[in-house]
């Protein structure tokens, strides 16, 4: 007996903890069905809340934007297997880019117009 009253007043932490965690001294308590979804789905959300800000977040600080922007992606062809052909929509023009590995090079500048007979002419090519 001597010998575990030494050891409790050696971690005294130790000693409240088994205190509390036999049956004398717990509270023995059912929390009801609500109460226990409750308890669950409060951090759930606020998890999810965590996360939807941090992509609101993210979004305003690297400028990552939907496709609103005055810059739009209209096509992307593989030349092969790291280059690209890329044309892109920027206000009242089009420009088209080669894209590899190393570099992006300017290959031309269309105008909004000459850019809609490209389609014209997909749509001959169908005919």
């Amino acid at each position: 007996m001597q010998s575990n009253s030494v050891h409790f007043r050696s971690c005294p932490a130790l000693a409240i903890g088994l205190m509390l965690t036999t049956p004398s001294f717990a509270q023995e308590a059912n929390p009801s069905v609500s109460f226990s979804v409750i308890s669950m789905l409060v951090p759930l959300v606020l998890v999810l809340a965590a996360m939807v800000g941090a992509l609101i977040l993210v979004r305003r600080r690297f400028g990552i934007a939907s496709g609103d922007g005055p810059m739009r992606v209209r096509q992307v062809l593989a030349v092969g297997p790291r280059e690209r052909v890329v044309m892109i929509d920027i206000d009242r023009h089009t420009v088209i880019l080669g894209v590899t590995s190393a570099n992006v090079s300017q290959i031309a500048v269309l105008d909004r117009i000459s850019s809609n007979i490209t389609a014209v002419a997909d749509e001959q090519r169908k005919s």
